[in-house]
């Protein structure tokens, strides 16, 4: 029982530069009349919450009955610590209690400043949008 001669098996050939299929690109006047439509309607959309008062739905736990974000006595150190180390409402987002700290030791309970932060964060991302429909077309 000898060996059984059996072809070789043909590797594949890949070319080495293959040709990718093109993709239309957004020129730069479409993309900067989106992103201004889309800041547009992000002002729309949340402008008239600034004028608002805070809701009862999550501003009590997060801001009203608040200690991490009310003490006004401890050091920062402890206070920072504090925020970052407990959980609020079952969330852990420390950076955005530390945002309310930083509201209330300015603004105390006065909604407007916090309805103001959050419609310029909104906007901010609204911005980032250029970046991510960039990457996309690459």
């Amino acid at each position: 029982m000898g060996k059984q001669n059996t072809p070789a098996k043909k590797k594949k050939h890949i070319p080495k530069h293959t040709v990718k299929p093109q993709v239309s690109k957004v020129n730069k006047k479409q993309l900067l009349v989106f992103l201004a439509v889309i800041f547009a309607l992000t002002l729309i959309a949340f402008y008239p919450s600034v004028h608002n008062e805070f809701v009862s739905w999550d501003d009590d736990n997060y801001l009203h009955e608040n200690q991490y974000v009310r003490d006004t006595l401890s050091s920062t150190s402890e206070v920072v610590s504090n925020i970052f180390s407990n959980i609020i409402m079952a969330n852990y987002h420390p950076l955005t209690m530390m945002v309310y700290k930083m509201e209330y030791d300015v603004w105390r309970l006065d909604p407007f400043p916090y309805h103001m932060t959050n419609l310029l964060l909104h906007l901010i991302n609204s911005k980032h949008m250029k970046r991510l429909l960039k990457d996309f077309q690459r």
